[in-house]
């Protein structure tokens, strides 16, 4: 019984080691790789990592730098960790010892701020000193610090907080996109909690809130505005079918 015991393990031992002597045979292995980001120090960064990676072995016997069982999401994770621009991230072989390496850049389709919006002569302007801002995806997951509207001039103020699910922001951005399609300038648009909602547009301000539907509330203010000969400085959509306004 022992005797049988002593020679399956060699045999299993043997048959790692032959695994091991083809795995890592230099026919199968990485010897360079090429890395293509958005900026190039970023992308020197990355290539080094990468190799370092590469260098290393899986349980310590078989290699990273096979050509075939390269660990592709420890690469896709060096990228994501160097910059937190990084969308999506495209590994392939060049040639069969060649790994080219290339990633895109996020987005940015609004921007997300913490606290109120700055109003100066009774209009709301972007001061990313004031409060904390940052470019989003279209998740709205943050991803950059946002310091000008040269991406997107979409933007979002949280007096209670930044956070928000992804559906949430989803309806939102619809919102913001709906006025805008609609030849309504936004020039922000304030998220309180419960689900009340401010929209500026030059010197008046909209109402809103969830409780009578808010996409019904934001058609009802466009049939409005379309009729609308001055102007207002409050627009309330918040209580049902009717409209509430109050003249400049």
């Amino acid at each position: 019984m022992v005797i049988r015991i002593s020679i399956a393990v060699v045999a299993t031992v043997v048959c790692i080691w032959l695994i091991s002597l083809l795995w890592n045979a230099s026919w199968f292995r990485i010897d360079s790789v090429h890395v293509y980001m958005g900026d190039e120090s970023n992308a020197r960064i990355a290539q080094n990592r990468i190799e370092d990676l590469l260098r290393t072995s899986y349980v310590g016997i078989f290699n990273k730098s096979n050509t075939f069982f390269y660990p592709e999401s420890d690469i896709k994770a060096i990228l994501e960790d160097i910059s937190s621009t990084t969308d999506a991230v495209d590994i392939k072989r060049d040639t069969f010892h060649t790994l080219r390496i290339s990633s895109s850049e996020k987005t940015a389709v609004a921007i997300i701020c913490a606290g109120l919006p700055e109003v100066i002569d009774n209009i709301v302007v972007f001061n990313p000193d004031q409060s904390e801002c940052y470019f989003t995806d279209k998740s709205g997951v943050k991803f950059a610090k946002a310091t000008d509207t040269l991406h997107t001039k979409k933007i979002f103020y949280f007096p209670d907080t930044l956070a928000s699910s992804t559906d949430m922001f989803d309806r939102l951005y619809t919102a913001y996109n709906t006025f805008v399609d609609a030849g309504i300038p936004v020039d922000g648009f304030l998220v309180h909690n419960r689900g009340e909602y401010e929209v500026f547009s030059g010197q008046t301000t909209v109402y809103l809130n969830e409780n009578h539907g808010l996409f019904t509330q934001v058609e009802n203010v466009i049939a409005f505005w379309k009729h609308m000969n001055k102007a207002c400085d409050y627009i309330d959509a918040r209580y049902g079918a009717n409209v509430f306004y109050k003249l400049l």
